[in-house]
């Protein structure tokens, strides 16, 4: 069950029930022998792996009580490498940042999050709390939203339920879609300083020079391209040594309030 609901709580409809208040799993998403990308790394792996989430269904501890506190804290928003499958919570890039700069963060990330899902769930934390920094992981720009009905003619809109569909579409498309999310953030630019990074392999090889460049040419504060220095325990997401690197990417992007 997600957290309840009360008339002071902030962002009071951004809850995750799928995952709200799960506690101890050692397992999550392809963070398992039987769906890993690699057998022999899963079963070699050096660090002890638990998953926790919040009353939010965040891989986070709970979030600020007031927007005051909201406002201030770093938001980070992303699919599954935010999340950081396969790593300890604390190898989350999130949780290296707050680490590193001594300022709280607020991790709103989901497995199989597109970018559309993290535009949409960004404009309401932008609406609401216009937070100081807010950083954006994007995603696979091939994972999209689509309207699906429920079977009695409905069409299901929550972003919870669609953040996995995919449309059939092309690789020029899919870049088109991903400057429309980069660009539906522009209202806020100078309200929130924006950082923004893409996970690995975000676009086929020949767009992803040109999806850089559609970020650079609407914001200033736009991290390269990283290289994956590490492999976390399902050998797909990265781990500690790539959160560190990308962490002293942007470090001195941050605001400080």
């Amino acid at each position: 069950m997600g957290a309840p609901k009360t008339s002071n709580m902030i962002l009071q409809d951004l809850i995750f029930s799928h995952k709200a208040n799960l506690t101890n799993s050692n397992n999550d998403g392809i963070d398992s022998l039987e769906f890993c990308h690699n057998p022999t790394h899963y079963k070699n792996y050096k660090y002890d792996v638990v998953y926790n989430y919040n009353s939010r269904g965040c891989r986070d501890k709970e979030w600020p009580e007031t927007i005051q506190e909201a406002r201030s804290a770093i938001w980070c928003m992303g699919d599954s490498f935010t999340v950081g499958f396969g790593s300890p919570y604390k190898h989350t890039w999130p949780q290296v940042l707050q680490n590193k700069v001594n300022k709280p963060t607020i991790n709103v990330s989901i497995d199989g999050a597109s970018n559309e899902w993290i535009s949409s769930t960004a404009i309401k934390i932008l609406k609401e709390v216009e937070p100081v920094n807010m950083i954006l992981m994007w995603s696979y720009i091939h994972r999209r939203h689509g309207i699906r009905e429920d079977g009695q003619g409905n069409n299901l809109i929550d972003d919870e339920q669609l953040r996995q569909h995919y449309i059939d579409s092309t690789d020029m498309e899919d870049m088109e879609n991903f400057s429309q999310c980069i660009q539906s953030l522009l209202p806020w630019k100078n309200q929130t300083n924006f950082i923004h990074l893409t996970i690995p392999g975000y676009a086929p090889s020949n767009l992803i020079d040109h999806g850089h460049a559609i970020l650079r040419q609407h914001y200033t504060n736009v991290v390269p391209c990283f290289r994956v220095l590490d492999f976390a325990r399902d050998f797909h997401h990265f781990d500690i040594l790539t959160s560190e690197h990308i962490v002293t990417e942007m470090i001195d992007l941050i605001k400080i309030s």
